[in-house]
């Protein structure tokens, strides 16, 4: 297809309403860091299967304990009625604050607890590839900023996840085109970056490279947007979101 075409393609299908696509169903996440840990509780919390892989044991057990604190967190807010966490605020229950039975069922710790127990009751932990892709529709890697490491892992991905299976980095200081090949499905791949916090910063950027289907930057996006982190869909580029607006570089042409 001429270079054009294959762009209105992707900004048509890039501006597409996000509720036009089928919802992702299973969401994997490799990595056990920071963003890693926020954004599996963010995905469980928002209706997901998640899956959450890490090569280390040790960080698996610790990201499985930080989630049951913003469990803990989640319950105490919502019993509240107010959320501390922005990304939190869609996914409270919609009341009358002039009908008492609803505030009862609002501050109602039971009910609380069955919310924030539910998401963890989605959540499951592997160091193994095989068992952490059975069945997931989509994958955000989250790995430490080493090109070694990230081309093992996803190597290892692309060999246990089903063929349709979309991956996505949230890579800040490496190009989508490094990974693209390594992901073994560079027509499914793109860059999914996300802010150091995404609790307090709920926007994110869908960055394809030069090969990416554009329907995979609109899947992308769709499931950025279910998980009320609000995406952004920029060119074939480099960007980083930490800590503030994004900077943004193209990508040299193939």
């Amino acid at each position: 297809m001429h270079r054009s075409a294959t762009l209105v393609q992707r900004r048509s299908l890039a501006s597409l309403p996000l509720t036009w696509l089928p919802q992702t169903k299973k969401v994997g996440i490799v990595g056990g860091g920071p963003l890693g840990e926020a954004l599996a509780f963010q995905c469980a919390l928002a209706g997901f299967d998640t899956s959450v892989m890490d090569p280390s044991m040790i960080a698996l057990e610790r990201m499985a304990d930080a989630h049951r604190a913003l469990s803990d967190q989640f319950t105490t807010d919502m019993s509240q009625g107010t959320p501390s966490v922005p990304a939190w605020g869609p996914l409270m229950p919609k009341v009358s604050w002039s009908d008492q039975s609803s505030w009862d069922r609002l501050t109602s710790k039971t009910a609380a607890r069955k919310i924030a127990d539910k998401a963890l009751s989605r959540l499951t932990y592997s160091t193994d590839a095989a068992i952490a892709m059975d069945n997931v529709h989509l994958v955000v890697e989250s790995l430490p900023e080493d090109l070694d490491l990230k081309i093992s892992v996803f190597t290892k991905l692309h060999q246990a996840a089903d063929a349709s299976t979309i991956f996505t980095t949230a890579a800040t200081t490496l190009l989508p085109s490094q990974l693209a090949e390594a992901s073994g499905r560079p027509q499914l791949f793109c860059a999914l970056h996300f802010s150091e916090d995404i609790f307090t910063s709920t926007v994110s950027a869908v960055i394809p490279h030069s090969s990416t289907d554009p329907l995979v930057v609109a899947k992308t996006r769709a499931f950025a947007d279910s998980i009320h982190i609000t995406p952004l869909t920029l060119g074939p580029c480099f960007g980083s979101a930490q800590g503030g607006p994004y900077a943004v570089r193209k990508e040299a042409d193939a």
